[in-house]
């Protein structure tokens, strides 16, 4: 149901903003848990009640020693878990890092409204603006949704990212109200379909084959030029395709 989904995506997005607010004190909490102190999680909650157990529970992972990112942000913060610090110096790392996605989170709110603007115009397909490499690495890393397991990205869902189901916990009031009324819509809905009838997925020839053309930054609405099928000589009608992640290489190419 749409109107379910777009209610959720908004939630979610708030809750990015309002989780990056408190990003610096997750991470003094995480390490009071993984520095010198090694306290337990539940001692760190009952001690600063504004912190979700959840949630500092994958702060926690997020944050953990030897933990694999691909952009720089927590290079300090790795570098406090090798070296030792201060609780002046985890403050300083931790409200830099948190000044650091807020500024990523306003610097992509700003992207999106130019890029609104922009499309559209003159029924071209325009420039579009992104974040730097690392800007977009760490926002994936926060807020980015599962993938599926056939995908090489993560399997679990962001930092602050929160399920259908997950995220309710967070609603009070209207919004709960809301999110309950609409979520007993889709089971009515969906309780009154029918069984699934057996189904086999199947494809087929084209009677006569076209090329196609290349759609200009995905845009298929924008066209380029013809991609051409390949074509093979006679000397390459022996050659052997080994098919790696759904493409098909010729095993002299590899």
């Amino acid at each position: 149901m749409r109107a379910f989904k777009e209610f959720l995506n908004n939630q979610r997005s708030q809750l990015v903003q309002i989780f990056a607010e408190k990003a610096a004190d997750y991470m003094k909490g995480t390490w009071q848990v993984l520095g010198p102190e090694k306290k337990n999680i539940e001692e760190v909650v009952q001690g600063d009640a504004s912190l979700d157990h959840e949630l500092l529970t994958r702060w926690m992972q997020f944050l953990r020693p030897g933990s694999e990112h691909e952009h720089g942000f927590l290079n300090d913060w790795q570098h406090l878990l090798e070296k030792g610090g201060t609780d002046a110096d985890v403050q300083v790392v931790a409200e830099k890092f948190q000044s650091q996605i807020k500024a990523i989170l306003r610097e992509k709110a700003d992207i999106d409204k130019r890029n609104a603007k922009a499309q559209g115009k003159n029924g071209l397909s325009p420039e579009l603006s992104a974040l730097d490499r690392n800007s977009y690495l760490l926002l994936e890393e926060l807020s980015a949704p599962p993938t599926p397991e056939s995908e090489r990205k993560r399997k679990e869902g962001g930092l602050f990212y929160f399920s259908d189901v997950g995220i309710a916990r967070f609603f009070t009031g209207v919004w709960r109200d809301h999110y309950d009324n609409l979520k007993a819509q889709i089971d009515k809905l969906q309780s009154a379909l029918p069984p699934q009838y057996p189904y086999l997925p199947i494809i087929s020839d084209k009677a006569t084959p076209e090329n196609l053309r290349v759609y200009i930054r995905g845009d298929k609405e924008n066209l380029g030029e013809e991609a051409k099928k390949p074509h093979f000589t006679s000397e390459a009608k022996h050659v052997i395709f080994l098919f790696l992640n759904g493409w098909a290489i010729p095993s002299r190419h590899i």
